[in-house]
């Protein structure tokens, strides 16, 4: 295995972040710290830039492995992409959802407020093409709002879990808003929704489009505040109520995925 990490400590590094693992020549897994401060992640299946060091250890068994592991946490292999639908990723982090759809044709909106991140997934959607980065938040309106910021873990959220590294202002927008001035009337085929417990405001930002939604998938964990609730009551009482019927749930994440009704009406 191969690692390029500039004057790092490369088996200091490695024992760290336990990414020793035997691989066979054609699995060799590569990492190369940026002068951006991101790092360059490469095999033979694929590459992407990742944002934070404590991140790398999730590609230790290479680039396609962790592809799959997220096509089956998202619940992806259950809804039909065609060529050029429209798909919002509404926390991307560094763009890997998005990459997947992209890989599948689909032209993706893909929302990340925090900057490291957000560095990360404007150099991984320079490299795909026809995935739309863009450095906000989504809520229930445009403003401004406080970001408390854990991505160490993935964990950054609108609201304060109380263990964070930091609080920064962010940009918000809803969903309505930024479909209404840069995708008037389009279909959006699948929005991924994973806001670290903001989903029921961000579901509120986007009852205008949900007639234009025909897949939806949730990340409902318990993520929400101090108290880490999770949003399973609220998330399912408010895509129901809009015509949205709950076909798949992932019990370890709490992840839901929700078609439309139309969608069902169409098949029968």
């Amino acid at each position: 295995m191969a690692f390029f990490l500039g004057v790092e400590d490369t088996e200091a590094f490695l024992k760290r972040y336990r990414l020793v693992r035997k691989l066979s020549p054609e699995n060799l897994v590569e990492i190369e710290a940026l002068p951006s401060g991101s790092f360059h992640v490469s095999d033979a299946d694929g590459e992407v830039v990742v944002g934070r060091r404590e991140r790398l250890r999730q590609y230790k068994n290479g680039v396609a492995k962790r592809r799959e592991r997220l096509v089956q946490e998202y619940i992806l292999d259950d809804v039909p992409i065609s060529q050029g639908d429209l798909v919002v990723d509404c926390g991307a982090n560094i763009g890997e959802v998005s990459m997947i759809l992209r890989s599948r044709g689909a032209k993706v909106v893909s929302f990340e407020p925090d900057p490291v991140e957000f560095a990360a997934l404007n150099a991984n959607a320079a490299r795909e093409g026809n995935i739309e980065p863009v450095q906000k938040g989504l809520w229930h309106e445009t403003g401004e709002l406080s970001f408390y910021q854990k991505n160490e873990t993935g964990d950054s959220s609108l609201f304060d879990p109380g263990d964070t590294s930091g609080e920064i202002k962010i940009a918000v927008t809803s969903l309505d808003d930024h479909m209404a001035q840069f995708h008037p009337d389009q279909r959006i085929r699948l929005v991924k929704l994973e806001a670290e417990g903001a989903e029921p405001e961000i579901l509120q930002g986007m009852v205008n489009s949900l007639p234009h939604i025909d897949y939806v998938v949730v990340d409902m964990g318990p993520e929400r505040g101090v108290a880490q609730e999770n949003t399973v009551p609220a998330v399912v009482t408010a895509l129901h109520s809009h015509g949205f019927d709950l076909i798949e749930f992932r019990e370890k994440r709490l992840m839901g995925l929700f078609r439309a009704r139309h969608i069902s009406a169409r098949q029968k």
